[in-house]
């Protein structure tokens, strides 16, 4: 009769339980493998240290014993540490049913417990199946005693290393302005590799490198093949997270990467060097908790030259029930090869304080200092600035009144000149007397430094009174009307004027529901103002600003949102200043799921304005002919337009083509900003100034074999490019 074998489950379950709940670890306090890890494909090379027991089979009888016991041998993962060791019913819940003998019990139980002699008496329900006549009984025995103060044995294991790489052919074609082609060949072979030092994650390291070697020729207008070239190119990662799951997690990166390895890149000679650390640190106890970075990135390039950024960074954060406070503070030096040299100091404070259920408090200040060579220049030029603001608000629920106070200190000092100074009073309140009226009253002082060193108080005072009718609904059309006036006095050294003003303003919105889940909205707005001053600056004006919008919404489910706009707005000004403006803005924003394979995601916004304005000048010589009128108004007209465009779409679809594992992906990326951020101190901005990006990918994966069809125009620097690319590549491993 063939003894019980534990079914796979069973068995399983006992092995990845053992670790758990005998001692927590394979090798106590060593080097260790979580038991999750033992269910893992890829571990069972792993080599672990184990405690071999053998047993007999025999049956015991009175009197009789088998000359020869048929022994096998079962592996057992070791316990290290007496410790740690399990309770008797704790073994027998894990150990296979071939086991549960009394000798391998005392041995197993001895091993547990430290060498200790167990006497373990059988159970009636282990009995093995007799394997023939068993004439001789079997004598137990016990393992001897160990020696107390003999040192325990620790026993190391080499964790699990989780690898995986890559080979890869690449094919591009890449062109820049009226240049001629430029074709590669790119040979790629690239590993990587992750692991951890000590389970529960005393360390957790990843590392990684690429190597690519290029064969690049370029291509002239007739077909005619010159200029060949071949390279080489290496790029690597190394990476460390220490005590990730601690109250004081530290994480260190190194990073050499070479353009040559990445096919999608814009230049083909540039190599960066990048080096991060981060530390963390929270109490056991509080509120609190801090950090402190430093990143360290190097653009080295054979026609720029190197872009060095180096960055020390801070913070520092408590967050209560009624309060919050983040302050940050960081030092940046970037310096260039063709002279640039900027040196950056930032130091910001936010504090929000919520003293009663119906007053808040908020506070900020920052301080900056920039100095800064430019190319070319031996002269450098700094900048320093302080500024501070707090603002509070008070907002009772069951009250008609709502009040403000704020104060602002800005201090400025350029190229060790004088010191600007200026400070801000301001207060205001807000009485609602009806649904409909309501009426406010605010004040100012604003004390400032004027050209000549001397300072100079400006008030200013308003009285404002609003009146919203109720709307007027006529189906899905709604009517909103409304009327503002307003008076003001400004009052300083050296003048003072007063002003009125009033405004009447009408809107009519309307929507409709194409379908369940989509809706569409539209309105149009009027407003008529006028203002009369009166005092120093007598200026009577008039505006008429007209405005209409039209808005798309779609909501197929709670995680997938999107909104479509377009608005146009002019605003003309009549009277003592005459200017126009217009302007036309189209925005997309949202994530949109269109299909079961397909999604459509971003944040674009495209604007367009105009801009008119007639500027006076005074004569300073009267004649007779100006007796009556000193003061001739002589009129120049400016006028302006601007594009601009910022935002990314991009657009996924999983199968396309209807064909599975086919995917394409479009990107379209556009920004009209022509700030360089790493003169800022930003380690991770771009050098270059990336106006508009359209790139199209598609991708077919079978297996671990991975084809890609890439097409790409970019403006670049003012440069045009156009890439055209194919690349086949084989992943090997866990990655």
């Amino acid at each position: 009769m063939k003894p019980h074998r534990p079914s796979r489950s069973s068995r399983r379950a006992a092995f990845a339980l053992s670790p758990l709940g005998l001692a927590g670890f394979f090798v106590g306090s060593t080097l260790a493998q979580p038991a999750q890890a033992i269910e893992h494909p890829h571990s069972d090379a792993l080599s672990l240290p184990r405690l071999k027991l053998s047993y007999s089979l025999g049956h015991a009888s009175e009197g009789n014993r088998a000359p020869d016991a048929v022994v096998r041998p079962v592996t057992l993962p070791l316990i290290s540490d007496a410790a740690t060791a399990p309770m008797p019913d704790q073994i027998e819940g894990v150990l296979p049913g071939l086991l549960r003998t009394a000798a391998s019990r005392s041995l197993l139980l001895a091993q547990s417990t430290g060498g200790a002699t167990v006497t373990v008496s059988p159970r009636k329900d282990e009995e093995p199946a007799p394997r023939g006549p068993q004439p001789a009984a079997r004598a137990s025995t016990s393992p001897p005693p160990e020696d107390e103060n003999r040192p325990k044995e620790k026993r190391y294991g080499l964790a699990p290393i989780r690898w995986g790489g890559q080979i890869a052919y690449t094919r591009s074609r890449f062109r820049t302005d009226d240049s001629a082609w430029s074709e590669t060949n790119a040979y790629e072979l690239g590993a990587q590799a992750s692991s951890y030092i000590l389970a529960p994650w005393i360390a957790l390291i990843n590392g990684g490198a690429t190597v690519v070697m290029t064969d690049s020729s370029n291509t002239g207008s007739t077909g005619q093949v010159s200029g060949g070239s071949e390279n080489v190119g290496v790029s690597g990662t190394l990476g460390a997270n220490i005590f990730p799951v601690s109250r004081f997690p530290f994480s260190l990166e190194l990073r050499a990467t070479d353009s040559r390895t990445d096919a999608t890149s814009f230049d083909r000679n540039r190599k960066t060097y990048r080096l991060s650390a981060r530390q963390d640190y929270r109490p056991a106890r509080g509120e609190w908790s801090t950090f402190a970075t430093y990143d360290f990135d190097r653009i080295q390039e054979s026609e720029l030259g190197d872009d060095t950024v180096h960055r020390l960074a801070g913070g520092y954060r408590v967050q209560g029930d009624n309060q919050t406070l983040d302050a940050n503070a960081s030092l940046s030096h970037n310096q260039r090869d063709d002279g640039f040299n900027s040196d950056i100091a930032l130091l910001t404070a936010n504090h929000y304080r919520r003293l009663r259920p119906d007053l808040t408090v908020t506070s900020n200040a920052s301080y900056l200092y920039d100095k800064r060579t430019p190319s070319g220049s031996a002269t450098a030029s700094d900048l320093q600035t302080l500024q501070a603001y707090s603002a509070a608000n008070w907002n009772p629920l069951n009250s008609p009144w709502t009040a403000n106070a704020s104060v602002r200190l800005a201090l400025s000092e350029t190229n060790g000149g004088p010191l600007n100074e200026s400070l801000s009073l301001a207060g205001g309140s807000t009485y609602r007397y009806s649904r409909n009226l309501s009426f406010g009253a605010s004040a100012t002082a604003n004390m400032f430094t004027v050209a000549d060193g001397d300072h100079e108080t400006i008030t200013t005072e308003f009285l404002t009174a609003t009146y919203n009718g109720d709307p007027l609904n006529f189906g899905r059309v709604s009517y909103n009307w409304g009327l503002t006036s307003s008076a003001s006095n400004v009052s300083g050294a050296n003048n003072s004027s007063q002003s009125l003003s009033g405004s009447v303003f009408h809107s009519l919105n309307t929507y409709w529901q194409p379908s369940a889940i989509s809706t569409i909205s539209a309105s149009g707005n009027q407003t008529l103002s006028h203002i009369k001053g009166f005092g120093d600056e007598a200026l009577s004006t008039s505006t008429l600003n007209h405005s209409a919008s039209l808005n798309y919404q779609i909501m197929p489910s709670a995680a997938s949102q999107a909104m479509m706009g377009l608005s146009l707005t002019d605003s003309r000004s009549f009277g003592d200043q005459v200017s126009r403006f217009q302007m036309a803005s189209f925005q997309f924003n949202g994530n949109w799921i269109t299909s079961q394979y397909a999604a459509l995601s971003g944040n674009l916004t495209i604007q367009r304005t105009w801009r008119k304005q007639d500027d006076f000048a005074n004569e300073t010589t009267v004649s007779q002919d100006t007796v009556d009128d000193p003061f001739a108004i002589d009129t120049t007209q400016t006028s302006d337009t601007n594009t601009s465009t910022n935002g990314s779409v991009t657009y996924f679809h999983s199968r396309a083509f209807g064909v599975r594992d086919l995917r394409y992906s479009l990107r379209f990326i556009a920004s009209t900003a022509t700030t360089n951020e790493r003169e800022f101190g930003d380690p991770d901005g771009n050098r270059d100034r990336v106006s508009r990006i359209l790139e199209q990918d598609l991708d077919y994966r079978v297996g671990r074999l991975d084809t890609q069809l890439k097409m790409r125009v970019a403006e670049v620097d003012g440069r045009k490019n156009a890439l055209l690319l194919f690349r086949v590549s084989r992943s090997f491993g866990n990655f």
